[in-house]
């Protein structure tokens, strides 16, 4: 089963997990040189997946785009936040804390409560 209704949203959610998960595991190992990369295709692939999302929504006359939108760019400036912070001093440790702490909780909290609602509207609205 999906984690949610269209596969097309499914797909960037996948994508999106599977970035974090190289992401934190360079964290693990302390790669330095290699984290970079990573949290710039990060931060390209949510950047996308936010705006995917945003555009079916609003197509759709989704009656909590707006609403959806909001938290997505709040996530969004935490995501740059901790960029702009990992370039900065190159901290491993705290980088490591943002996936844990911040980063993967509201990522599946946002999931399994804003993007299955949404994602139960657009199949309802005819939207694959």
């Amino acid at each position: 089963m999906f984690l949610e209704d269209l596969l097309s949203i499914d797909k960037l959610h996948y994508r999106e997990i599977k970035i974090i998960n190289d992401l934190y595991e360079l964290t693990l190992r302390e790669e330095k040189d290699k984290i970079d990369a990573k949290l710039d295709a990060l931060v390209a692939d949510v950047e996308y997946h936010f705006e995917s999302e945003e555009k079916r929504m609003f197509e759709y006359h989704y009656p909590e785009a707006n609403k959806h939108q909001y938290a997505h760019e709040c996530a969004l400036q935490q995501l740059y936040a901790a960029r702009d912070t990992w370039k900065a001093n190159k901290d491993v440790c705290l980088l490591k804390t943002y996936i844990e702490t911040k980063l993967c909780p509201w990522l599946n909290g946002h999931m399994m409560s804003m993007d299955k609602m949404a994602c139960d509207f657009l199949v309802k609205a005819g939207s694959n």
